[in-house]
């Protein structure tokens, strides 16, 4: 913000005729300190001045730099096919040897198509970037920002070993073994979502959020949003969001920070959850006032959306939209389902299944048919390593009684709540990513007995009224009886919503022993 006056002053020195090349790279550098800043419509006029300009002294160097900051402003004001023509031009323009311009053009193409979703196409133009940056001895300089690239790129298409390998890579050009914010962020990212929660938030610390970027800001909130929420402390998730979405907002941006809403929703359905489970109606009613103007602002994005990144998180965020609300309906998950696998976000694809899944079968108890979309998410988790999301779908398909095999074939023929040989269970866990962890709840009023506890705790691991009864030496009758009064107590219609209100209330810590694990493809 301060540089601005500098950089308008500078405008104003040189005169607008005869064109320059000097009053070129004014105008060049006021639009990318305006873009840097978010000031994405602002930046647009006065790159487009330094195009016009560069042009009429034949500078292809000013022509390169104003187009590749003319083309980032576009992309993320949702015209992306002539932004990302505009940094096609700029690339060119900079010519073939591996020079400082080329590798910072290259950065900021690949750059926004990944934001556009063009993930192959970024990734090329990132490595390739970065070969230059070791070519022309700029690695040191740049080479960590574009290892933050090509991981980026590398965890959206699911190849999250390359992008470990990569992000290594980049950390070794560090001394202090921190990384650019660009870095430390991706790879906070990466280790969340392998479950990897406290390093996640150890890597993200390293990060000054009150000095960073727009982009970077808004990169930054989002991962500490899904740590927060892989922690268990959704409210921490809800502060991350409202600290940056009114900036964001104001920039005018369609893409980079859709997430940033959708992450927000998600935190209030799991804090929904909880509140519902504890029968907390006040506070219930706090959060639904709080969380009004994330619906209203995922209403706005939907009408400008441009990437099906974008719109896959903005389909999630009706989803978690009619999760915070206590719908039993599965069709906003089926829609966020389709979109994920349009978007290329296996991991995404992968939760939005679980919680598919877990919708119909509150709705519908065992009998619900998710085995298919449960066994699909879970080998997805499985090549992934993403082990919090991996665990909740094993506790769910116990819970489910859903085998889980490494064949998909095998459980087309399997009825739902069918128990076969490969079927899935894990150490005990919570219901789902982000959920409390067992025992926080105990002594919480639930209005349970003792032995309803005991009741509830061996539904969760899947035993049947008969298994009950011998467990604890009870008729079957007797069971079923604790079993009715449990589901009237806790204000749930069947054994398996049984199960993660239990979760949400820290009952399981007592489940049932392990089956062995399940195989992994």
């Amino acid at each position: 913000e301060a540089a601005l006056p500098e950089h308008r002053q500078a405008v104003e020195l040189g005169p607008a005729e005869p064109p320059t090349t000097a009053r070129a790279a004014v105008l060049g550098g006021l639009g990318g300190a305006l873009m840097g800043l978010g000031r994405w419509a602002d930046s647009r006029p006065i790159c487009e001045a330094a195009i016009t300009c560069a042009l009429g002294t034949g500078s292809a160097r000013e022509e390169s730099r104003a187009r590749m900051n003319l083309g980032s402003a576009l992309v993320a004001l949702g015209d992306v096919d002539a932004g990302i023509d505009e940094l096609r031009q700029a690339h060119d323009l900079a010519g073939p040897d591996p020079s400082e311009l080329r590798v910072v053009i290259g950065h900021n193409l690949g750059l926004n198509l990944l934001g556009a979703d063009r993930l192959d196409e970024a990734l090329v133009v990132a490595q390739a970037a970065r070969a230059e940056a070791r070519a022309g001895g700029l690695e040191r300089r740049y080479g960590m920002e574009l290892a933050a690239l090509a991981a980026d790129v590398l965890v959206r298409l699911g190849r999250w070993d390359e992008a470990d390998e990569v992000t290594t890579e980049g950390l070794a050009l560090d001394q202090r073994g921190k990384g650019t914010p660009y870095l430390a962020a991706v790879l906070a990212r990466l280790l969340a979502r392998r479950g990897q929660i406290a390093e996640a938030r150890r890597r993200l610390a390293v990060i000054d959020g009150g000095r960073l970027e727009a982009d970077l800001a808004v990169l930054h909130a989002i991962v500490a949003a899904e740590i927060a929420i892989g922690e268990g402390i959704p409210e921490l998730a809800l502060d991350a969001v409202a600290a940056v979405i009114d900036p964001w907002l104001a920039t005018g941006d369609v893409l980079w920070g859709v997430p940033l809403v959708t992450l927000g929703l998600r935190a209030a359905a799991e804090q929904a959850e909880a509140l519902r489970v504890n029968h907390d109606a006040s506070a219930l009613a706090d959060l639904e006032a709080g969380v009004g103007s994330l619906r209203e602002h995922a209403a706005s994005l939907a009408t400008r959306v441009v990437s099906p990144g974008a719109a896959a998180w903005l389909a999630t965020a009706e989803a978690e939209r009619s999760r915070h609300d206590g719908a039993l309906d599965p069709e906003p998950w089926r829609r966020a389902i389709a979109a994920w696998d349009l978007a290329i976000d296996p991991y995404e694809a992968a939760y939005a299944r679980y919680r598919f899944a877990e919708t119909e079968l509150r709705r519908a108890g065992v009998k619900a048919a998710v085995a298919t979309d449960l066994v699909a998410a879970w080998r997805s988790t499985v090549a992934l390593g993403a082990a919090s999301l991996q665990a909740a779908i094993e506790t769910l398909a116990r819970r489910a009684r859903v085998p889980l095999t490494a064949d998909p074939e095998a459980v087309a023929g399997v009825a739902p709540g069918q128990v076969g040989a490969g079927e899935a269970s894990a150490t005990p866990v919570a219901t789902g990513p982000g959920r409390p962890a067992a025992g926080s709840g105990e002594g919480r009023g639930h209005g349970l007995s003792a032995r309803e506890v005991e009741v509830l705790r061996l539904v969760a691991a899947g035993r049947s009224n008969g298994e009950i009864g011998d467990e604890l030496f009870i008729t079957r009758k007797t069971a079923g009886v604790h079993v009715t009064h449990i589901l009237d107590k806790l204000g749930v219609s069947n054994r398996v919503e049984a199960a993660m209100a239990a979760a949400r209330l820290g009952l399981l810590e007592a489940d049932a022993d392990p089956a062995p694990e399940p195989r992994a493809t």
